[in-house]
């Protein structure tokens, strides 16, 4: 269903893209899609390493259950099947995809290149985040995942060692391309202290990632 929803977005923006300029927007909206995306993944990752376990209400057992085994057996992931890895994910990816086009219905108007292009690439790195992230510990990976990876597309393995060496740090794992600005503005510490002050809620003490 997905992989149909997403050959829809691609055959739709390749209609608008009829001119060179409609191009560059096209190309701008799936890089911001991408980008955020990334941004997403990081916070997610963040967020799942740092406050409540696994007895947390609903979110313990789906989202930070596996992100705490994956710290504690990384490879594991590695074992696992395309749909086991990617379910989630997919249907967040439908989800942003039913509601971008509920929001369409709501506020009619001309589909332009650079939303439908942010949509593509927005909808297309959730689903395949987490095959990335696969890649990225997969000792012999596909000759395409180390084409994307080579290109900066997909999570560099080494770059991406860097979070389960120290711990903390590099949390991005789409692409990885916001990792060492978020590492380098301590984004992630600084958000920390601040919801520790709001709240009074701090996490665990660990050794912080140089960018």
């Amino acid at each position: 269903m997905l992989v149909g929803l997403l050959a829809a977005l691609g055959l739709r923006l390749v209609g608008l893209v009829g001119t060179p300029a409609a191009l560059l927007l096209a190309l701008a909206g799936l890089g911001l899609g991408i980008l955020l995306t990334d941004f997403i993944s990081g916070l997610v990752h963040w967020l799942c390493d740092t406050y409540g376990d696994e007895q947390t209400r609903l979110l313990g057992p789906l989202l930070i259950a596996p992100f705490r085994e994956h710290h504690r057996y990384p490879q594991r992931m590695v074992e696992r099947s395309f749909v086991e890895v990617n379910l989630s994910n997919s249907v967040g990816a439908i989800a942003v995809i039913a509601l971008a086009w509920v929001l369409e219905g709501v506020r009619p108007g001309p589909p332009t290149p650079l939303g439908q292009g942010f949509l593509l690439g927005l909808a297309g790195a959730i689903y395949l985040t987490n095959t990335f992230h696969q890649w990225a510990h997969h000792p012999r990976p596909p000759r395409l995942a180390r084409l994307l990876q080579s290109l900066h597309l997909a999570i560099d393995p080494r770059r991406h060692a860097r979070h389960h060496a120290h711990g903390y740090g590099a949390f991005c794992i789409t692409t990885g391309w916001l990792n060492p600005l978020l590492d380098r503005c301590e984004v992630f510490p600084r958000s920390e202290r601040a919801l520790g002050s709001l709240c009074g809620r701090r996490p665990e003490k660990r050794k912080s990632v140089a960018a």
